[in-house]
């Protein structure tokens, strides 16, 4: 949507809906779910990396909605696209070597039951 120029009102109301639809659910599962599980001292510190990320996601949708500017979005899409690397990157495999299959598939499960947001849905297509 920043790139074709859409309208900041718009974007806005995307971002809105992802985090009220997918990405506020996704946070609470992950930190409801992943935390008992890091026993290991080697999983402490990409964990605490994982909930100073969803802070600052957190934060940076509030100002997008008290505020909204094509700077703001801009900075919810880069550190949506920085966590997401992590956990794809680091935490995920972090947790493969040190948790059990058992333990993995478990964790899996779980985060399988709460879906995932379409973005082909929304009925204003900006990004096109």
């Amino acid at each position: 949507g920043v790139r074709k120029n859409a309208p900041v009102g718009v974007m806005r109301d995307f971002v809105l809906d992802f985090w009220q639809k997918e990405l506020q659910q996704h946070f609470h599962l992950e930190e409801a779910i992943l935390e008992p599980f890091v026993t290991d001292m080697e999983l402490k510190a990409p964990m605490q990396r994982m909930l100073r990320d969803h802070a600052q996601i957190r934060e940076a949708i509030h100002l997008v909605d008290l505020q909204p500017s094509l700077l703001r979005i801009q900075q919810v899409q880069e550190l949506v696209e920085e966590h997401i690397r992590f956990e794809e990157r680091h935490l995920f495999q972090i947790m493969e070597t040190s948790l059990s299959a058992d333990a993995m598939q478990a964790i899996g499960v779980q985060l399988a039951k709460a879906g995932e947001y379409n973005c082909n849905l929304y009925p204003v297509r900006f990004w096109e």
